[in-house]
């Protein structure tokens, strides 16, 4: 039986971060059984409109294998809206940033330079080191850790307040 597939436009370091999380493959990648994506997927999966005509592959976009679910056959539940699409990888947005945050946690110690930790992370993780994947990693990781530090703030000026 041939996959039904999805395809997902990714940034080429979260495009690779995906691939080398789900096995590697660099053609279609088939989602761990149990994992947040597959869970994701499985909620998003619909029968297609009476009226939707298959597409052909767009350039640059990841091919995801729609698993066999219990409930819901590949052969009849093998859409995902557009604005499913989106949810999917905004999840996987999701995940590298909190993988990415919960290694810098675990592994930074103040003072030390950043570029060392980020450049292992990076080959942990299967994304190849190039300036433009390097910088992009890295103003992830900024955001994260602004938004967090904006938010501890935040949370300590309305304790001062009481």
């Amino acid at each position: 039986m041939n996959d039904f597939l999805i395809y997902l436009p990714l940034e080429a370091f979260m495009a690779q971060w995906f691939r080398h999380r789900h096995g590697g493959s660099q053609y279609t990648v088939r989602l761990v059984r149990g994992s947040v994506e597959s869970k994701r997927l499985k909620a998003l999966l619909d029968v297609p409109p009476s009226d939707y005509v298959p597409r052909p592959a767009p350039q640059g976009c990841v091919a995801v294998a729609i698993p066999s679910f219990p409930a819901k056959d590949p052969r009849q539940f093998n859409y995902v809206s557009p604005q499913g699409i989106n949810a999917l990888v905004e999840t996987l947005r999701d995940l590298f940033d909190l993988e990415l945050h919960d290694y810098y946690l675990k592994t930074y110690i103040k003072g030390s330079r950043i570029d060392y930790m980020l450049e292992a992370w990076m080959a942990m993780h299967g994304i190849e080191f190039n300036d433009t994947n390097y910088n992009s990693v890295k103003k992830r990781l900024d955001r994260v850790r602004k938004k967090i530090y904006v938010k501890r703030h935040r949370d300590k000026g309305k304790n001062n307040e009481n």
